[in-house]
């Protein structure tokens, strides 16, 4: 029953508080549970959320609960919602108002309107300390695929991620922005490199002009 549910999961809570705890419930599971090393600083990061039409209940509900967990160990902040049918041009415009309005920041966290995350989820990309991480998710496909993809740097081609390994954290070469946390200096990096005309000097060896 949902009575019987809610008291193990009180029980279990309360035992992964402590040492003894969390190794006799992996025990139990036949895993080694460890506890998450601190955070290095508090970092303050800006929610923003592109959306087509408006953000599903399922959406909201999950993200007030990562907001309210993640809130003890980083500063947040939420930009408005916008919507539009491209929705990568509301990413681009979210980041805009951000740098317009002079509003302090250490890193953006992208979360998609139909994305159902768990409590923790900020706070363990926040962890990994990466200018650029995200979380995999499927996309709307039948069959459903992965959003993560290879990068051949030669041939320019990036090739689909069928199974990703089992690991905490892997380095893929394309990734879909439906959960991801960017810091400011990867902002800043990317928009110099457009702005400065790289990839053209790069590949086209385009001149200054």
């Amino acid at each position: 029953s949902r009575e019987k549910y809610l008291k193990h999961l009180k029980q279990v809570q309360r035992m992964s508080k402590s040492l003894e705890g969390r190794q006799a419930i992996g025990d139990v599971l036949g895993l080694q549970i460890t506890e998450h090393p601190a955070l290095t600083s508090r970092s303050l990061v800006a929610l923003a959320m592109p959306s087509y039409r408006t953000p599903h209940p399922a959406t909201l509900t999950a993200t007030h609960r990562m907001l309210a967990y993640s809130k003890q160990f980083c500063d947040i902040t939420q930009s408005p919602v916008l919507g539009s049918s491209v929705v990568h041009w509301v990413r681009n415009q979210l980041i805009a108002e951000l740098l317009k309005g002079g509003q302090p920041f250490t890193h953006v966290l992208f979360l998609d309107d139909d994305i159902v995350v768990e409590p923790e989820t900020l706070v363990k990309l926040l962890r990994h300390e990466k200018d650029i991480v995200g979380a995999v998710c499927a996309t709307r496909k039948d069959p459903p695929r992965l959003n993560a993809r290879t990068y051949e740097k030669d041939t320019e081609n990036f090739t689909q991620i069928v199974d990703m390994p089992n690991a905490c954290l892997v380095e893929v070469g394309g990734l879909g922005t439906g959960v991801m946390l960017i810091t400011r200096k990867a902002i800043d990096r990317i928009a110099d490199f457009w702005v400065n005309c790289e990839r053209e000097r790069e590949v086209y060896a385009a001149r200054e002009e």
